[in-house]
């Protein structure tokens, strides 16, 4: 007779004849494939064979070492030992990686590579992290364009920026694409702008040079927007072209759809305590002198404006991968303190009760224009960014069409007036001491 047991009780019957021990929670299939092979050779109780199939999926409190061996002991004298074994094969299971949920950062990992004056020194796990808070931050988003030959009625451009290889502004980057510093020939102008700010920019601004320190910035993101992401210029579902007839075009190179930018490439996300944490970072001459240089070879326009950051959901690692950015500009008839107000108490909680947040939203904050560090003409149009981070591209797709969605979208339409847009990016953390990140307390 074979019997089927559970793991703690091996110890109680190690010996006896006619039994085939298993641990049968986490290992369900392995141990299926034993006993249903000492099934077919007839030795398997119904009985044990149901309690298997019923047992739960959820792993025991068993030791690990002896958790993770399925153990056979069959000692019937009717099959032999080499018989049992060609015929029931033992089955070791495999360790199988899980992601868990535990706090952020890890334990330390031993890395190998040489970080002098890299900005992995400013992020876990090699970074330093400060204790987070629950009091809205101060943060600088910082809206960019990137350089290129675009004409100048088309994107406006900050004085001084777009710098030639000789250090001066090119006036007119359509005329003379050459000259641009960043990259000369207009097909690599995208790919090289998205290397030169996450590469080289990014870690110009982390790294204390002498006499710098950025310490006082807790958090840098950067968030590239990336074309093939949702936008509210071309936002899902996309739906194959058609013609008259119901079948795919056969003259497609007459159909192909225009071009709608957006008017920004991504922005910077950078937070701080106070708004005193902003002058006292930005008034060392690094940033003053040689950070406003590197942005003027790499970016066309940037915006100045300076947010409360609110933290309705919190991310659990920071480490989420894409973002949907949204930039509010306010209704006619509407304050900018009315606009905030309603945002906040109003259309957030909406946001947050909805199935499909819950589902597929990581991170969610709203980000309330507070005033600006300089004259800022484009920044200062902005009443308040909603940024909603995700595990991937299609996960902010399917939070788009969903009916979740359609709700968030009618509490949201009236509220918003003409220069409101929206667009996915990719996020890189370049600075990040804020661990474990908290929801903001704003009731």
């Amino acid at each position: 007779m074979i019997q089927a047991v559970d793991f703690e009780d091996v110890a109680k019957i190690r010996g006896q004849e006619g039994v085939v021990a298993c641990r049968p929670p986490p290992l369900r299939r392995q141990g299926a494939v034993l006993l249903e092979a000492a099934a077919l050779h007839g030795r398997i109780v119904p009985q044990a064979w149901s309690r298997l199939q019923e047992t739960p999926a959820s792993p025991p409190a068993t030791p690990p070492v002896l958790g993770n061996i399925l153990v056979a002991m069959f000692y019937a004298s009717s099959v032999s030992r080499r018989t049992f074994r060609r015929r029931a094969r033992i089955v070791r299971p495999r360790r199988r990686r899980t992601i868990r949920g535990s706090p952020y950062p890890p334990r330390r990992i031993q890395m190998s590579t040489e970080f002098d004056r890299a900005d992995n020194l400013h992020r876990p796990p090699l970074g330093a992290a400060v204790t987070s808070t629950t009091r809205p931050l101060i943060v600088t988003p910082t809206f960019v364009s990137r350089v290129d030959d675009t004409p100048r009625g088309e994107r406006p451009q900050d004085p001084g920026a777009s710098k030639s290889r000789h250090g001066h502004e090119v006036h007119f980057p359509n005329w003379r694409p050459h000259a641009l510093a960043l990259e000369s020939d207009p097909n690599l102008a995208f790919e090289h702008w998205d290397e030169y700010w996450r590469k080289v920019h990014g870690p110009k601004f982390a790294w204390d040079e002498p006499g710098s320190s950025s310490a006082r910035v807790l958090r840098y993101d950067q968030v590239h927007r990336i074309a093939s992401g949702p936008s509210s210029a071309f936002p899902p579902p996309y739906r194959a072209m058609v013609d008259d007839n119901g079948r795919l075009p056969t003259d497609p190179e007459r159909r192909v759809p225009p071009l709608r930018r957006p008017r920004w490439d991504g922005f910077a996300y950078i937070a701080y305590a106070d708004e005193a944490d902003i002058e006292n970072t930005l008034k060392q001459e690094k940033f003053a002198e040689r950070v406003v240089a590197d942005e003027q070879v790499a970016f066309r326009m940037v915006t100045r404006e300076i947010t409360r950051e609110y933290i309705l959901i919190a991310s659990a690692r920071h480490r989420d991968p894409v973002s949907l950015v949204k930039i509010h500009m306010r209704a006619p008839g509407l304050s900018r303190e009315e606009f905030q107000r309603r945002m906040l108490d109003e259309h957030a909680p909406l946001v947050m009760a909805q199935p499909a947040t819950r589902e597929f939203v990581r991170r969610y904050a709203q980000l309330h224009n507070i005033g600006s560090t300089q004259a800022d003409p484009e920044g200062s149009r902005i009443d308040a960014v909603s940024v909603l981070s995700f595990a991937s591209l299609n996960d902010v797709e399917d939070y788009l069409v969903s009916a979740d969605h359609a709700a968030i979208e009618a509490s949201e339409s009236p509220l918003l007036g003409e220069g409101s847009e929206w667009w996915t990016g990719i996020n890189y953390s370049v600075i990040n001491r804020l661990v474990p990140e908290l929801a903001t307390a704003w009731r």
